[in-house]
């Protein structure tokens, strides 16, 4: 049985949003993960739903990095 998931954005836009997030971490000298848990961090506080950002790094860089936008 195949399960097909469906995405609601196009590969345009999302290589569009890595670029952004790219340019963004390049600019403010901070890494990509950085700049993607400050920008769910930042929607989430203007949100009425509870947002939090789900990181899952696979050591102690990764985890230094994501920590990291809590600074930013």
């Amino acid at each position: 049985m195949t399960v097909r998931t469906e995405s609601t954005e196009s590969t345009g836009k999302k290589t569009a949003a890595v670029d952004n997030v790219l340019a963004i971490a390049e600019e403010t000298g901070v890494t990509p993960a950085q700049v993607a848990v400050a920008w769910v961090r930042e929607r989430a506080a203007r949100s009425v739903a509870t947002l939090a950002p789900i990181i899952g790094p696979r050591g102690l860089s990764p985890l230094d990095s994501c920590l990291g936008a809590r600074r930013t």
